[in-house]
């Protein structure tokens, strides 16, 4: 690898790790994602199964699962990320349920970028992000983004990822793109 990008993997990894330690976290690990099972579901290089702590999958007759999935894929599959821990959500050790964690790809909390795009719903699980998951939710269903979209508006947040990390213009194109990255 060369120095820069050296350098960039230790400045991202860097970031999350001081974002982590900003909120009540009790365990962090840098994993590979191998694949998404479900847009609140990961699989690891591991093997090991994570859920999206926080993140539900929404009802709507505008979006699917499959779609939310893809777009979690597109997001996270095959790339290295940041798993923490909620304090407020320590389980037994002996629990056969899936570890729920917040998901960090570089600076950027995917769990809270889900539900601000309208891919996935706020759950009602205890955490110490619920307020500022609920607020985001809120956000998505005023804008009428994804999941609270009308059948005949479909706004979702284009999803290319380049130097400075994901577009934030919202698109009503098919393929998930502004014009800018069409």
């Amino acid at each position: 690898m060369s120095r820069p990008g050296r350098l960039l993997r230790l400045l991202v990894l860097h970031s999350a790790a001081l974002l982590a330690l900003a909120s009540p976290a009790i365990a962090q690990d840098t994993v590979v994602v191998r694949r998404v099972i479900s847009g609140a579901m990961l699989e690891l290089e591991s093997g090991e199964r994570v859920a999206l702590l926080g993140v539900g999958i929404p009802r709507s007759r505008v979006i699917d699962a499959q779609l939310v999935r893809d777009n979690l894929a597109g997001i996270v599959e095959g790339r290295t990320v940041v798993l923490v821990e909620d304090d407020s959500r320590r389980t037994s050790s002996r629990s056969r349920a899936p570890r729920a964690c917040y998901l960090y790809v570089g600076d950027a909390l995917i769990n809270l970028e889900l539900i601000e795009d309208g891919f996935a719903t706020a759950s009602s699980t205890r955490h110490s992000r619920l307020g500022e998951f609920k607020a985001a939710e809120r956000l998505a269903r005023s804008r009428q983004l994804a999941a609270w979209s009308s059948e005949t508006h479909l706004s979702v947040r284009c999803n290319a990822t380049g130097r400075n990390g994901r577009c934030r213009a919202l698109t009503r194109h098919i393929s998930g793109r502004c014009e800018r990255h069409r």
